[in-house]
């Protein structure tokens, strides 16, 4: 694949398969639902081991959308940095997507955000914001319509991942 241009390995299946890949300067990926179980579902590396090799750059959603956030806050508070674990679903997949106006917060960038607090180790979403715009809140939870249209982009994004066409302009990453 390297020697293809490819520049993210997903999912790679030993710690030996993941150092190949950090040495060819590929970023890895691996899915926050294997975070969430503990290791993976087919007796591979689990991503928490990637993680704490400093092997594992971002997660995707993989099966279950809403593993995306629970994974991320589990393994920033696994290594003791809950900045380190989001940016594995914001800056570090918007940079290895090459998509310039996602991933951060800052002047000109999208401002798309999803404002949390932890409940008993768990991420509890309490709004919702599209180019800097409020779009969902409701006592702590989720209208289904934007959790809906948070997923989509979600999986829009892991799509265009694997693909060569450019990424769909309603892409949510931060």
């Amino acid at each position: 694949s390297v020697d293809v241009g490819v520049t993210v390995a997903e999912f790679p299946t030993t710690i030996g398969a993941a150092e190949a890949c950090r040495s060819a300067n590929q970023s890895i990926i691996m899915g926050a639902t294997n975070v969430i179980r503990g290791g993976s579902h087919s007796g591979n590396v689990a991503a928490t081991e990637l993680g704490d090799s400093g092997l594992l750059d971002i997660l995707s959603s993989d099966y279950i959308p809403a593993a995306l956030l629970m994974g991320a806050v589990r393994l920033g508070k696994r290594q003791g940095d809950l900045v380190a674990g989001i940016r594995m679903v914001t800056s570090t997949p918007a940079d290895a997507a090459g998509l310039d106006d996602s991933g951060r917060l800052e002047v000109g960038k999208r401002a798309d955000i999803i404002r949390f607090c932890i409940n008993d180790d768990l991420p509890m979403i309490g709004g919702v914001y599209a180019r800097g715009r409020q779009v969902v809140c409701l006592n702590g939870q989720v209208l289904l319509r934007a959790f809906i249209r948070l997923v989509s982009c979600i999986v829009s994004w892991q799509r265009y991942l694997v693909s060569d066409s450019l990424p769909p302009s309603s892409v949510l990453l931060s």
